[in-house]
């Protein structure tokens, strides 16, 4: 079980180190989310521990990153090294609002708002639609898009929320459309299905 209690950033951007970070960045996420966090191994107090680490490693624009210097990875690696930790670091931020309630976060608000306002979900191009479905998928484990509607009435969060709708809609037409198959072969199919109803609360 691949968990970290701090995100390593690579200093030289290697990309398997950085794929590893991602990847227990992840892990922390599907391991709370289903109950199994905190263990033995990674206590309450280190899931605290890792929450504030997480608000502390923010980037000034609201994202997260795994890389040194993320000015620095092509276009391509962004989808990978930036946009899946700051998909995942708001993921962990909201489970941390939801399931440690009382626990003494500073900047959490501030980091979530940040980090919301960051969210990108267009401009990533056709070909990289199974990404941004997979880390759409991740929210929807993470139950974010409950707890965004219950949030609507603050500007940044019904911003995001707006963001996920124009998406679920243009699954949902695809669906119509019968036209799930994407530029690889694989036929997504379910998948649409799967991030329309997990959508379908906002």
């Amino acid at each position: 079980m691949n968990l970290r209690k701090k995100v390593i950033k690579s200093k030289d951007n290697d990309y398997e180190k950085m794929g590893g970070a991602v990847e227990a960045m992840r892990n922390v996420v599907r391991h709370f989310r289903t109950g199994t966090l905190p263990n033995d191994e990674f206590s309450l107090e280190d899931l605290k521990a890792y929450t504030t680490h997480i608000i502390d490693i923010q980037e000034e624009d609201g994202t997260w990153t795994v890389s040194a210097d993320a000015k620095q990875l092509a276009e391509d690696e962004k989808i990978e090294f930036l946009s899946y930790p700051t998909f995942i670091g708001l993921c962990t931020l909201v489970m941390a609002d939801e399931y440690l309630p009382g626990g003494d976060f500073p900047g959490r608000e501030e980091a979530l708002r940040k980090g919301f306002a960051a969210l990108k979900l267009e401009g990533y191009g056709e070909d990289s639609l199974f990404q941004m479905i997979e880390m759409i998928i991740i929210l929807i484990e993470a139950a974010v898009p409950p707890w965004l509607k219950d949030r609507r009435s603050d500007e940044v969060y019904n911003n995001a929320a707006l963001k996920l709708i124009s998406f679920r809609d243009k699954l949902q037409s695809r669906l119509d459309a019968g036209d799930t198959i994407l530029s690889f072969g694989g036929d997504y199919r379910e998948i649409f299905e799967l991030v329309t109803s997990g959508l379908s609360v906002l």
